[in-house]
């Protein structure tokens, strides 16, 4: 597990029960240039250039590898988006993966997102599997004040 700060991530993420090989991540903003405590929408989009089961890969919880002096993370709330269908003999398979977070820079001066790790079953090599995305590079403006209050989440009892 990385344990750095910066522009690495604080801690790999588990990829909990995915398997295969090849796998690819890349990480984008919807905006490089935002204002202290603007929300901003950061993409991780997953591909393979091997074979990789992308039905069984959910939204990973990525606020765990973010200092939170730095950026807030939204893991709650995430938008997925599936790349494109491959036909294979009598079934198709999925070629991608998009993940949308809403995030918040916490001070004004940060030059980058971090680089994220993930962790993921790598079938061909019979071992866990580990994949960076590049830091993203972005400049964050002074804005007004950034006061944000935790909410708890509510659970209610279903019949």
């Amino acid at each position: 597990m990385v344990m750095s700060v910066g522009s690495v991530c604080l801690a790999a993420i588990t990829l909990e029960g995915v398997a295969g090989s090849g796998l690819v991540a890349t990480c984008e903003l919807d905006t490089n240039n935002p204002r202290l405590g603007d929300p901003v929408q950061l993409s991780v989009c997953f591909r393979a250039d091997g074979d990789f089961d992308f039905e069984s890969l959910h939204p990973p919880k990525i606020a765990s590898a973010f200092d939170v002096g730095d950026w807030r993370v939204d893991d709650s709330n995430v938008r997925t988006e599936t790349l494109g269908m491959i036909p294979r003999n009598e079934d198709s398979a999925i070629v991608g993966r998009v993940f949308t977070y809403d995030v918040r820079p916490m001070k004004d001066g940060l030059t980058s997102i971090p680089a994220l790790e993930f962790a993921y079953s790598n079938v061909v090599e019979g071992a866990v599997g580990t994949v960076v995305s590049e830091p993203v590079p972005v400049h964050v403006r002074p804005g007004a004040s950034v006061v944000l209050v935790e909410r708890e989440s509510a659970t209610v009892a279903l019949p």
